[in-house]
Parts: structure tokens; sequence; C-alpha cells
């Protein structure tokens, strides 16, 4: 397996937030969760999914900024969510609700192709 999908230990220190991450954590803010239940909401979020942490640290810092958590479906079917190690309970919880929200949507069939692609 390779990196990316490996657990780490969170530490307590938290990143600064870039403009977009600030606007999932307002909706975290603005959705009810608290620090402190935040936690116990995401357990209840997350059943069914595996959850793991991952040391952002080797990306680029453009995209280490703008990372807030990734979707992953694998090969044996484990549904997997992904945060980067310290990102804080409040943060983590509205990036869990954006992710499961778009990985539970249902798939749009492809648009048809039209007459010129086709006879393309």
């Amino acid at each position: 397996m390779d990196s990316m999908a490996q657990p780490t230990t969170a530490s307590d220190a938290s990143p600064a937030l870039s403009t977009d991450q600030a606007g999932i954590v307002a909706a975290g803010h603005h959705a009810g969760a608290e620090p402190a239940s935040a936690h116990a909401q995401l357990a209840a979020l997350t059943v069914g999914y595996v959850v793991r942490e991952w040391d952002t640290s080797t990306l680029d810092e453009s995209m280490r900024d703008g990372y807030f958590g990734y979707y992953v479906q694998f090969r044996d079917g484990a549904p997997t969510l992904a945060f980067p190690v310290g990102q804080s309970p409040v943060e983590r919880l509205a990036a869990a609700r954006i992710l499961i929200d778009y990985a539970e949507r249902p798939q749009q069939p492809a648009a048809p192709a039209s007459d010129s692609e086709a006879q393309a």
C-alpha cells in the first residue's frame, strides 16, 4: 500500500487554513459543530468508512495548503476518507460531510454523443 493510505499519528497542532478550508470550517461551525462534540459526530457520520490520517508534509506547498481531505474507493471495496494529520475536529467533520455527500450522490449517466461526434 502506498504512503498516502498509511495511517499516521495525529498531532495537536493545526496548520493555518486556506480560504477554502476557512469556508469549510465556517460551514462546520454554522452547522453547530463544537470541537468537543465533533469527534462523536464524526464517528457516527463515518460508520462504514475507513478513516485515515495522512502526513501531507511531502506535498507541494500549494497542494498541502488546499488539502482538506479526500474520498477513495479501493478495489477491495473499502470506502476510505483520508484527512491531514493535525486537522481540527470541526474542520474534519465539515470535510467529511462534504466528501460523504459527494460520494453518496447518485452518479449521472454519461451524456450521449452528439451526431457529429458519432460520425467522426
